[in-house]
């Protein structure tokens, strides 16, 4: 009982005179109630806080690639061409030297941060297998593009719509969790 109490954000006090004590059962039960409630409202709570987290993550790589005027959307539907969105380190790419020869291997660099190149490879569907593994040998990290965006500045911006609301919903959760 104490510990759902306090889950429930109640302090510990003493009441004098509480009055007649209810049965012990129908104290379980609106505990159990109470904890469900709780728990319920928690979970909710923390998926928002990760779509949150993982909102801020994709606005903050997708911020590498604002120069460039792709269309996510438009390379999403392509049939013969896959575009791929990234960051490899610098000594990675200083070795894409030695791959010159092969017409597949373009990597076009967007930004530099610190350590990392990022930058966007494109592949031929039929040679898509091959550069991906020519870019993996190269410790190529590939940034996952929500489906629906547009342009990296459109997509930016309806990621930081969406942020917004999530945390107008994770405010007012809190304050429905405080106030139980």
């Amino acid at each position: 009982l104490k510990e759902i109490l306090e889950r429930a954000g109640f302090e510990e006090k003493t009441v004098k005179n509480p009055g007649p004590t209810p049965p012990l059962d129908v104290i379980q039960n609106k505990m159990k109630i109470i904890d469900e409630r709780l728990g319920s409202l928690q979970n909710q709570k923390e998926k928002i806080y990760l779509n949150i987290k993982e909102t801020e993550d994709t606005i903050d790589k997708l911020s590498h690639f604002i120069g460039t005027d792709i269309d996510f959307n438009d390379v999403a539907k392509s049939k013969y061409v896959k575009l791929r969105l990234g960051k490899m380190p610098v000594e990675s790419y200083d070795k894409l030297k030695y791959y010159e020869n092969n017409p597949y291997v373009m990597f076009t660099p967007c930004s530099n941060e610190g350590d990392f190149i990022w930058g966007v490879y494109v592949a031929p569907i039929e040679s898509k297998t091959q550069v991906d593994n020519i870019f993996k040998s190269l410790f190529f990290e590939t940034v996952e593009i929500p489906e629906g965006l547009g342009t990296p500045v459109e997509s930016i911006e309806q990621l930081q719509s969406r942020n917004k609301k999530l945390r107008s919903e994770y405010k007012e959760l809190c304050e429905i969790i405080n106030e139980f």
